[in-house]
């Protein structure tokens, strides 16, 4: 509201405010879109309307059509098709994000994925968006990037398939579901795919990681 008025007063334009709510956790039920209350009945009033936008629930197709203040967001969206699970829908849709990056905005490639490895965060632990960048420079780190983001993009196939796969094995358990959530690197992944027809159930895939 403070902004809004500060702008209003400013430029002497109408000014539309929102709330942009980046992950389901952030979302809270005293977000009704409307600030309103009155000192006494009849001496004047603030009624304030604004927008609530809960990101997950965007399209991201729709996000990564944007300029590049949007493109980041596009991994935080709603994912187009069959409902995978978040870490393996992640890494497909992040090979449609690099090759939009590569594709729109070639200048800002190096930003764009650090973007990417950040906001990552907000949605999945950092299993595959977590190269080792500690204690090196700005080139080595966008280079960790890179190098991150095409092994991300082999193992598209291999994350789709090791979904199809797993249903075999029934819902898994929240305590499943934590051990793949917690997954420290991408070699764990790939051998979880690689075991996949091997193993009879989760407890028995996961005693390769």
């Amino acid at each position: 509201m403070l902004y809004n008025s500060l702008l209003h007063y400013r430029f002497r334009v109408p000014v539309h405010s929102l709330i942009v709510l980046l992950r389901p956790a952030a979302d809270d039920s005293k977000l009704s879109e409307r600030l309103h209350y009155q000192v006494r009945p009849g001496k004047g009033k603030m009624d304030f309307g604004y927008d609530v936008v809960r990101l997950w629930k965007w399209p991201a197709q729709r996000l990564l059509r944007g300029g590049l203040g949007t493109v980041p967001l596009a991994l935080l969206g709603r994912f187009p098709g069959k409902k995978w699970p978040v870490e393996i829908a992640m890494i497909r849709w992040f090979s449609k994000y690099w090759n939009a990056c590569r594709r729109e905005h070639p200048a800002g490639e190096a930003k764009l994925l650090t973007a990417a490895y950040v906001l990552s965060g907000l949605r999945v632990p950092r299993i595959v968006f977590r190269p080792s960048l500690s204690g090196e420079s700005k080139p080595c780190r966008i280079n960790a990037l890179i190098k991150a983001s095409s092994k991300m993009g082999a193992l598209t196939k291999r994350a789709a398939s090791f979904s199809a796969k797993a249903q075999r094995f029934g819902k898994p358990s929240a305590a499943v579901q934590a051990r793949i959530e917690g997954l420290a690197n991408l070699d764990q992944l790939e051998r979880l795919t690689d075991r996949i027809l091997a193993a009879s159930s989760w407890q028995e895939l996961l005693e390769s990681v």
